[in-house]
């Protein structure tokens, strides 16, 4: 074999392995990013679990709950049943700048920008298989299925108005304004308009709930799953 051979592939062999290392280089490097992403998921949905828990003793709060839909498994990040009604909360970690489109959202942060599904369409999947379930039980027939998306940063502003999208300061407020029943079925469930409790869930009904939805969910899937979603829509520019 000529020098001259032996040279082209020592010097092709040196830039197979530059570029090699470059994409090795790129990959940690993004995974890194992926997995910082995945541990704020993680922190903002302890977060909504220990606000809901104190500011809703006497309800339940059911955490990352798969419930099954026409496509498959839907994760729910928070199910709450309490005496205002059954919530499906989505919790966003996301901080910055977010621009509200149809399909997608857009965070932009110092030099980043990270797309996400719309998760008010998302939560909507979420709040639809929770009536699937309800409506096995006629005693839960006209029972409101409401939703919240909460951002737990507090360094997050909105392209517009979303009335779904609350911070977590507010979800409480929130939450004690909605309906449990419809407006026109809630004179069943007292008769004295001026009742405090007037269309309000029992604590008998918030158990049996509890037990339906449960009854209903599938097992949750491995911790590194969870964020799948964030993961497969994470985009660096």
């Amino acid at each position: 074999m000529s020098r001259e051979l032996y040279v082209i592939l020592a010097v092709f062999g040196g830039i197979n392995l530059i570029a090699a290392v470059f994409l090795l280089f790129h990959k940690l490097k993004k995974d890194k990013e992926i997995e910082k992403i995945s541990h704020y998921g993680d922190y903002a949905e302890t977060q909504v679990s220990n606000y809901l828990k104190k500011n809703f003793p006497d309800g339940v709060c059911l955490n990352n709950i798969y419930l099954k839909t026409n496509n498959g498994l839907t994760q729910l990040d928070h199910i709450l049943i309490c005496k205002y009604g059954l919530f499906a909360i989505e919790t966003k970690s996301h901080n910055g700048f977010i621009d509200i489109g149809q399909r997608q959202w857009t965070q932009k942060y110092n030099d980043k920008i990270v797309k996400f599904h719309n998760p008010v369409h998302q939560n909507e999947i979420h709040k639809k298989a929770l009536r699937n379930i309800i409506a096995t039980d006629r005693s839960f027939r006209d029972l409101n299925v409401n939703g919240f998306v909460v951002f737990t940063s507090k360094n997050v502003r909105f392209s517009e108005q979303v009335r779904e999208v609350v911070s977590l300061n507010q979800l409480a407020s929130f939450v004690k304004s909605s309906k449990a029943y419809r407006q026109d079925t809630m004179r069943k469930y007292s008769r004295d308009t001026r009742d405090p409790m007037r269309g309000m869930m029992t604590r008998s009904s918030i158990q049996r709930l509890e037990r339906l939805i449960l009854k209903n969910s599938e097992k949750s899937k491995l911790k590194h799953k969870r964020h799948s979603s964030k993961i497969r829509n994470f985009r660096k520019y």
